[in-house]
């Protein structure tokens, strides 16, 4: 099979196993294709240019317009890797995925540090190991890499070190100063996160987002966990994803010394977490939704594939198996558990996580939301990259929008998505039960649905407002569970924190409106950034805020929503507007 990462490149050939879509060749091989259904003919998103003479499916006739099939548009995920002639791949856009977060807190035990040793020269009366001279001098034990870069460090060097230390162990040795560096990673489930840091300081030195490459394999934790069912499955997503954070750690380091880099933390949910080591998060899928392991792990780099032989690799605690130590991370950040003030922590992505509390205790859930708001079994949805309409009002009774990079719009994100159907409302195009009114101006049948257009080629139909009422009601309710267990109202919220993505680009005055967020005043509501990014930054930077995780973990009462009626009633009542 022959493919073409654009119109200008050479072919690339990719090879194949028998059976295998052209979708999961191009996994396989480390090339991420949208395809939110997990490759089950049911989205329509993978759509690519194919040369092949296999006859369209089912499938494709249902979701491909009669002008796509003419151009040569095929589903990926339904043409045979071995029917495919030529692959024409699209364009990868650059992801808008917010990675700052909370400034860096002042350090209260930083974790990392550079010394200088002077090394006493062996001697005939001397006879001591180089590793007992130096570790003697250092008043430190010396890690099985130092110990490997002992050698060569005392020949540039002989009489004088430099050590990277970690607590009371010397992580690598080096002939002269070095700057001691820090990696940390938030995976979610549709974007990664990761930063550089000096390990001294905490200043970020370089960070950067990406779409998570296992997107190829559904956009939700339920479709990679049920991918991962079987050993060829995690497989794939273990290795989809560490080639990424491999990727990832060369492209932050850049000219820096990979030797220097003294530790690594990751934080994620359950699922990202388990298909990152490979073990398969099938417990989470059903019930009683136990996963494999939920407490902090502590684990050499090269294990992970990622190529540093001095650096140990800390994942961050998680609560229960759908409240993992991305939520732990955001609560570390944003200080929730050491406040006095009643607050409400909403982590809205495909998954929703909330947690409600002070520091006398947190009670948290997990609302099932789905990828509405990552633009995913949205008709026109997308990821927020460029052309994606991010914002949305009106202006003298007329729609009104931005897109991301300000050129022609090519779909709406989850921003514009909650924004829009605020207008609507405001229009009268739908009612506050959420029905299109195929009366109202602008809305017309079009392939036996109704579609409203926001912009040329760009349109919300009925299914899509009915996704995202089903997305916020989850949030909605779940935020109600929380309070009533607490015996609070929401007028007795001090601080609502927004974290991720999806709440760092949210109108909020639109999201109260549609009743995703509780009606509170303006000043109230933070908008953290990327807090999972910076909690995992913080605990692997400094020790007593890697011990406020496992407090945070510790203090946390986990509210399972399945098991509870009110949730259900309460779910029925927040779908309308």
């Amino acid at each position: 099979m022959l493919v073409f990462k654009n119109p200008t490149d050479r072919g690339q050939r990719i090879p194949d196993q028998p059976g295998q879509s052209v979708l999961a060749a191009l996994a396989c091989a480390g090339i991420a294709i949208a395809a939110p259904c997990g490759g089950g003919g049911r989205c329509g998103k993978c759509k690519l240019h194919i040369q092949t003479q296999y006859p369209f499916t089912a499938q494709e006739l249902s979701l491909l317009t009669p002008q796509e099939r003419s151009a040569g548009i095929r589903l990926a995920c339904c043409v045979p890797a071995a029917q495919a002639d030529r692959v024409e791949l699209p364009h990868r856009e650059q992801a808008q995925i917010v990675t700052e977060g909370q400034p860096q807190r002042e350090m209260e035990a930083p974790a990392f540090s550079l010394i200088e040793i002077p090394v006493p020269p062996a001697s005939i009366t001397d006879q001591r190991s180089d590793e007992l001279r130096v570790c003697a001098a250092a008043h430190l034990a010396l890690s099985p890499a130092a110990l490997l870069a002992l050698p060569d460090a005392l020949a540039q060097s002989p009489q004088r070190l430099w050590a990277l230390c970690q607590d009371q162990s010397i992580v690598q040795v080096f002939a002269h100063p070095v700057r001691p560096l820090a990696l940390s990673f938030d995976i979610g489930t549709t974007t990664i996160a990761g930063y550089l840091t000096d390990a001294q300081t905490g200043a970020v030195l370089r960070q950067q987002g990406q779409l998570n490459a296992q997107h190829s394999f559904g956009a939700d934790v339920i479709s990679r966990a049920q991918h991962a069912q079987t050993p060829q499955g995690l497989a794939a997503l273990r290795t989809c994803i560490r080639r990424q954070l491999s990727d990832m750690a060369a492209s932050l380091l850049q000219h820096d010394d990979p030797t220097a880099v003294a530790g690594v933390s990751i934080a994620g949910n359950p699922v990202m977490l388990h298909l990152l080591l490979g073990v398969s998060p099938a417990g989470i899928t059903r019930a009683p939704f136990a996963p494999v392991f939920s407490d902090a792990k502590y684990l050499p780099a090269p294990l992970l594939d990622l190529p540093f032989t001095q650096a140990q690799v800390r994942l961050l605690p998680g609560i229960s198996g759908y409240v993992g130590a991305d939520t732990v991370a955001a609560v570390l950040s944003s200080g929730l558990h050491k406040t006095d003030q009643l607050s409400l922590l909403l982590d809205i992505g495909t998954n929703g996580e909330i947690v409600l509390g002070d520091r006398t205790g947190l009670r948290a859930c997990s609302a099932a939301a789905g990828p509405a708001f990552e633009g995913a079994h949205i008709a026109c949805g997308m990821a927020g990259v460029a052309g994606a309409i991010c914002r949305v009002w009106l202006l003298d009774g007329a729609l009104r929008f931005d897109t991301i990079g300000g050129i022609a719009p090519a779909g709406i994100c989850g921003s514009g998505l909650i924004d829009a159907v605020c207008a609507l409302l405001a229009l009268g195009i739908i009612d506050e039960s959420g029905a299109m009114l195929e009366e109202a101006p602008g809305v017309a049948w079009e392939e036996d649905e109704l579609r409203y257009y926001l912009a040329p080629g760009v349109y919300l139909t009925q299914s899509d407002i009915r996704q995202v009422q089903l997305a916020k009601a989850a949030i909605a309710a779940g935020v109600f569970v929380l309070l009533k267990e607490a015996g609070k109202t929401p007028a007795q919220l001090q601080r609502v924190y927004l974290a991720g993505g999806f709440g760092s680009h949210l109108t909020p005055q639109s999201a109260m409106r549609l009743g995703l967020l509780p009606s509170v005043p303006s000043e109230r509501i933070v908008l953290l950034g990327n807090a999972a990014g910076a909690g995992a930054r913080q605990a692997l930077l400094d020790r007593s805020a890697w011990a406020q995780c496992a407090e945070i973990a510790k203090m946390t009462d986990y509210i399972e929503l399945s098991l509870r009626r009110d949730f259900s009633d309460l779910f029925i009542e927040q779908m309308m507007f």
